[in-house]
C-alpha cells in the first residue's frame, strides 16, 4: 500500500481533466494514460480506504469514454467489477452518485453489445432506475438516467422477444 496516499482533490481534478481532454479532442493517448494511472492506483490503495471507491468511479468514467471513442475497451470488466464494489463505499452527494450510477449502467449496456447477456441489461435497468429516483439531483442528470433507462428497457425488450413491454 502507499505510504503517502495521493491527495484526493488533486487526483479527481487530474482524472477529470484527462477524461475531458479525451472527450473533447478524441485524445486516446490522454485516456490511455488516465486508465494506466487509475489501474495502477487501484492496486496501491486498500479497498478499505475511502479514496479507493472514488478511484474506481473514475476508472468507470474513463472506460466509458474509451468505449465511446473507440467502440471497445479491454478494461470494461475490471471497471464494472471495481465500480460494483465501490458503490457500497461511495459517500457522494446525490447528484454525483447519480452520475456514477448512470455511467455504471451505460457501461453495462456497452458490455452487452460486446457480449450479449440479458443479465447486463437487467442490472443496467436496475442501476438506471436507482439513479433516476435519487432526490435532489440536477435535472440534466435525471434526464440522462431516464433516457438511458429507456434505451436499456428497449434493448431488453428486443433481446427477450417479449411482444409486450412491461414496466415495474
Amino acid at each position: 500500500m502507499l505510504t503517502n496516499p495521493p491527495d484526493l482533490i488533486l487526483l479527481q481534478d487530474y482524472a477529470g481533466q484527462l477524461v475531458s481532454l479525451a472527450q473533447r479532442h478524441g485524445c486516446e493517448s490522454a485516456l490511455g494514460e488516465e486508465l494506466r494511472r487509475l489501474t495502477e492506483l487501484l492496486g496501491q490503495i486498500s479497498e478499505d480506504d475511502p479514496k479507493w471507491a472514488v478511484v474506481a468511479a473514475n476508472l468507470c468514467a474513463a472506460v466509458l469514454v474509451e468505449c465511446e471513442l473507440t467502440g471497445t475497451s479491454q478494461h470494461v470488466d475490471r471497471a464494472l467489477d471495481v465500480t460494483r464494489k465501490a458503490l457500497g463505499g461511495l459517500e457522494l452527494p446525490n447528484g454525483d452518485l447519480a452520475r456514477v450510477l448512470n455511467q455504471f449502467g451505460r457501461l453495462l449496456v456497452t458490455r452487452h453489445f460486446e457480449h450479449p447477456r440479458l443479465a447486463d441489461l437487467d442490472e443496467a435497468i436496475e442501476i438506471q432506475a436507482r439513479a433516476s429516483e435519487l432526490e435532489r439531483v440536477p435535472g440534466a442528470i435525471v434526464r440522462r438516467a431516464l433516457t438511458d433507462l429507456g434505451h436499456a428497457w428497449y434493448l431488453r425488450h428486443l433481446q427477450s422477444g417479449d411482444p409486450v413491454i412491461s414496466i415495474g
